[in-house]
């Protein structure tokens, strides 16, 4: 008898960390969106970024070519 009543106290144990665990993947899966979000502005910004760093280096090489003539020209 004690033996079932070991097995039932292990099987409400374990049925209670089951729900835990669910609960917890409920909350992390009600994060994922913001998540997903915070990535995607992220890339954006990198994009962003990486265009500007673009433009700036075509204009210095712009500026580079324009002050080589100006040089040679005098």
């Amino acid at each position: 008898m004690e033996s079932i009543e070991d097995t039932y106290q292990n099987i409400v144990f374990v049925k209670g960390e089951i729900k835990i665990l669910l609960d917890k993947l409920i909350i992390l899966e009600a994060d994922v969106p913001d998540k997903l979000d915070d990535i995607n502005q992220m890339d954006e910004l990198f994009g962003m970024t990486l265009n500007e760093l673009r433009s700036l280096y075509n204009k210095a090489n712009h500026t580079v070519k324009q002050l080589k003539s100006a040089y040679y020209n005098k």
